[in-house]
């Protein structure tokens, strides 16, 4: 009959022993914020001689951040066209020197856009497709 008692206690004090665990881990794991929430999605675009790439390739609608670097040995054009009827662009960047990166924020809908990037000249022209879901 004295066995149950000293059970119990076992029992009971490995249930605490464990919330107690659980609590504490979960103090340690990173919480979310509203300002995390807030901050625009960041797509990095990389000009090359022979393609443009986008990392990543979509993102939610909102702010979103563009950080432009040209990887190519020469001047770069680059533009952001939206996705509306006329196509006009919604961000625009011009003579992006070789090595370069530059940054523009802007507030996207929901769409495909089209990223190009041409030499100054207007030659060489890459394309790649931007998803605002």
């Amino acid at each position: 009959m004295h066995a149950q008692p000293t059970v119990r206690r076992i029992v009971g004090f490995g249930l605490a022993t464990l919330a107690v665990g659980i609590l504490g881990a979960a103090s340690f794991m990173p919480q979310a914020t509203i300002e995390d929430e807030l901050k625009p999605d960041t797509v990095r675009i990389t000009i090359t001689a022979n393609a443009v790439t986008l990392s990543p390739d979509t993102v939610r609608a909102g702010d979103v951040t563009l950080m432009v670097t040209n990887s190519s040995p020469k001047s770069q054009d680059f533009d952001l066209d939206g996705p509306g009827p006329n196509g006009e662009p919604d961000a625009e960047l011009d003579d992006i020197a070789p090595g370069e990166t530059r940054t523009a924020t802007i507030r996207l809908g929901a769409g495909t856009y089209g990223v190009e990037a041409e030499e100054d000249e207007g030659n060489n022209e890459r394309r790649a497709i931007l998803t605002v879901r």
